[in-house]
């Protein structure tokens, strides 16, 4: 006999419907009814992707149906349970029909999965001269930018594992200004039940994961552990994932995280049209910036002291790690000219066993030319430090007689890259609170420009910090040869 068909349904809101069921099948599941014309909504499927039959097959035959009643697939009399992959159906399918020899059908409406395009990070390895904003060439990093008013009432839902790498964060940035407005690092992530941090366990195992949301304020995110928040009036946000010295490749041996839009309910959404990267890096505002940062600094540099100040991590719009503390000495050089600088290394967490014990979770010193473009970067792992706890770098064009007088030492080669005139850039990254040398105690020269100007000396940061900050001369190669 043939079944009583409900009407037709809308494919946005699938239900369970049970038409004349046998009893053997329906006596566990609840509601049910025996009239062979009436229909009955038992569940709806909006997130289902898995539908298991269990029972007493061998008496019925299992079909997927379309809208108009045709069979699309068919098990003829199972012998075991069936398992279906709703998110695997045919897309003009409808719902699966359950039908007895005797008895009349089951009716299971299957929930079309809604697909979207794949949202896909933006890389930005550090190692890359083509990047702008002073990245330090040991950190790679991932982006991913919208206008908010593409997505007022959405959440970007983040799915991951936690890398093998020295630190991870995320930070959200306005893509108007480039400046931070939301941010959450590695040890603060809450991981997935079952999973652990990695940054607060105290070691790495692969394939723990973690789930992160970031919203405008107005949405209720409670439900998500973790959750970057940031106000609504942005015209748009960035949203950067950093890995600092990512173990085995770029991406610290994991894949990168998924990402996909969803209401405050959690509900899936249509990703907002991808953004360009001219909105986040346009020449002429790169141009703009260079000059605004040349014409502070290189107004004063000594001619021979090199002296280091502190810039904010939002002073100058340069996606700045909002855990990172910046001191930053202009430098011109000629062709004859060394720069030797010495200062003290604070302690590092070298691993996971130690992470938060230590002065600093990793520092560097990089050269950047005046373009904001990075030519290299001494890392804290690369870097020599001496029996008395000092370091000691040496900066010039490559010559094989200064480089073989700083063997013993370190020597970062001031390439054509450069030109005549860039940027020593020294990092500490997560300062451990109390640290006497924490580059926090110095004055940003940004807040008082002209004063800095009158009185560079004042900002100096071995006022404030003492041993820690970096030191030195700039002197002729001739001078370098017989003092050092």
């Amino acid at each position: 006999m043939k079944p009583t068909f409900c009407p037709p349904v809308v494919r946005s809101c699938f239900v369970l419907i049970v038409a004349c069921c046998c009893t053997a099948l329906l006596a566990q599941s609840g509601p049910h009814i025996f009239a062979d014309d009436t229909c009955i909504i038992l569940n709806e499927f909006d997130n289902a992707q898995m539908l298991t039959i269990e029972g007493t097959l061998d008496e019925y035959i299992i079909s997927i149906r379309d809208e108009g009643d045709s069979s699309l697939v068919d098990w003829a009399h199972p012998e075991t349970d069936l398992n279906i992959d709703l998110e695997a159906l045919p897309e003009n399918s409808a719902y699966v029909q359950l039908q007895h020899q005797t008895h009349a059908a089951l009716f299971v409406c299957a929930p079309l999965p809604e697909t979207f395009p794949e949202i896909r990070w933006n890389e930005a390895i550090g190692s890359s001269r083509l990047i702008p904003f002073f990245p330090d060439t040991n950190a790679n990093y991932f982006v991913y930018y919208y206008a908010l008013s593409d997505a007022p009432d959405c959440a970007l839902k983040i799915s991951g594992d936690f890398a093998n790498a020295r630190y991870l964060s995320y930070t959200v940035y306005n893509t108007s200004t480039r400046n931070d407005i939301a941010d959450i690092s590695d040890f603060e992530l809450i991981p997935l039940a079952q999973h652990e941090n990695p940054y607060s366990e105290g070691s790495y195992t692969e394939g723990q994961q973690y789930e992160l949301v970031i919203g405008p304020d107005h949405l209720d995110l409670s439900a998500y552990p973790n959750k970057v928040q940031f106000t609504s009036d942005v015209p748009g946000v960035a949203v950067f994932l950093r890995y600092y010295y990512p173990r085995s490749d770029h991406y610290g041996s994991v894949e990168l995280p998924e990402m996909q839009f969803v209401t405050d309910l959690g509900t899936n959404k249509a990703p907002p049209p991808p953004l360009t990267s001219e909105i986040l890096i346009d020449p002429q505002e790169v141009i703009d910036l260079t000059n605004d940062i040349a014409r502070l600094f290189f107004s004063i540099e000594r001619s021979r002291e090199r002296m280091f100040f502190r810039a904010t991590s939002n002073a100058t719009g340069n996606f700045a790690t909002p855990d990172n503390q910046y001191l930053i000495s202009p430098v011109t050089l000629g062709q004859d000219e060394v720069v030797v600088l010495r200062w003290k290394a604070p302690s590092v967490d070298e691993d996971f066993s130690n992470l938060g014990s230590a002065q600093t979770r990793y520092f560097s010193m990089s050269l950047s030319n005046d373009n904001t473009f990075t030519a290299s970067t001494l890392g804290s792992d690369q870097i020599v430090v001496g029996s008395d706890g000092f370091i000691t770098l040496v900066v010039s064009r490559s010559d094989p007689e200064i480089e073989a007088a700083a063997a013993s030492v370190n020597f970062m080669a001031w390439d054509e890259f450069l030109g005549n005139r860039g940027y020593l850039i020294y990092r500490n990254l997560l300062t451990r609170p109390g640290f006497s040398g924490d580059i926090a105690n110095c004055p940003t020269v940004t807040d008082i420009p002209f004063l800095v100007a009158i009185a560079p000396g004042l900002y100096d940061a071995a006022g404030h910090i003492g041993a820690y900050a970096p030191q030195g001369d700039k002197m002729s190669k001739a001078e370098f040869l017989s003092t050092f």
